[in-house]
C-alpha cells in the first residue's frame, strides 16, 4: 500500500465549510477511484493546521487518480478553503483499521 499525504492550512473562518465540502470531494476521496483503501481529513480547529491522507493499495491506483479529470476540478471546488503545503508518498508499513 501507499499514502498521499498533504500538508494543509485551512483558511481562516473555512473549516466548516472544508468539513461539509470534503466529503463530497469527486474521484479519490468520494471512494469513486478503484484502488482507494481509506481518506482521512485531519485538522487542529485552533491553528487550521492540518493533513489529508488517502491510502491506496498500489502506486498505479494512486496515480490513475491524479491524472484523473475530476482530480483538478476537486480542488477548484475547495478553492479558498484551504492552502496545501506540501505533497509526500509514503510506503503503508502497517495498518490497522481496529475492526
Amino acid at each position: 500500500m501507499i499514502s498521499r499525504v498533504r500538508e494543509i492550512t485551512v483558511t481562516p473562518g473555512r473549516l466548516d465549510d472544508l468539513e461539509e465540502e470534503w466529503p463530497r470531494y469527486p474521484g479519490p476521496l468520494a471512494g469513486t477511484e478503484a484502488g482507494l483503501r481509506a481518506a482521512y481529513l485531519f485538522v487542529d480547529p485552533e491553528t487550521g493546521k492540518g493533513i489529508s491522507m488517502t491510502v491506496w493499495e498500489n502506486e498505479e491506483s494512486m496515480k490513475a487518480s491524479e491524472a484523473a479529470p475530476d482530480f483538478e476540478d476537486a480542488y477548484t471546488a475547495m478553492d479558498g478553503m484551504f492552502t496545501e503545503h506540501t505533497k509526500t508518498y509514503y510506503k503503508v508499513i502497517c495498518a490497522c483499521d481496529g475492526d
